[in-house]
């Protein structure tokens, strides 16, 4: 469980138009250099994320983190990025959007992936 002053930092970081709007200024830049240097090239972002590698525990695993996520698609539409590559929507590991936890019904012994 986080500090209540670590939830506010997390609040903050992820609502401030200044931290919000790195997605735009990154996404514009990269159009801008498509644009002068391969003319009618599409720019399509994946692998994004507020934190690298991985993301950040406590951070981009909370709710919160889905308004930077939404906020980061919206802008980088409007900067002239033509796609957005999500790596995993649904799954049971890694990162994905939709984390999918199951109960394993099958003994330990059949049972194709690990039952904690």
């Amino acid at each position: 469980m986080l500090h209540p002053l670590q939830q506010l930092l997390i609040l903050d970081a992820h609502t401030s138009f200044s931290a919000l709007d790195k997605s735009g200024e990154g996404g514009r830049a990269i159009v801008k250099i498509v644009r002068e240097h391969a003319k009618g090239s599409k720019v399509v972002a994946g692998e994004t994320s507020s934190a690298n590698s991985g993301g950040q525990s406590g951070i981009t695993d909370t709710f919160i983190n889905s308004f930077w996520y939404l906020d980061q698609l919206g802008s980088l539409a409007v900067a002239g990025v033509s796609g957005f590559q999500r790596q995993v929507l649904i799954s049971a590991g890694g990162y994905p959007l939709i984390e999918v936890r199951s109960h394993c019904s099958r003994s330990r012994s059949r049972c194709s992936r690990s039952c904690g």
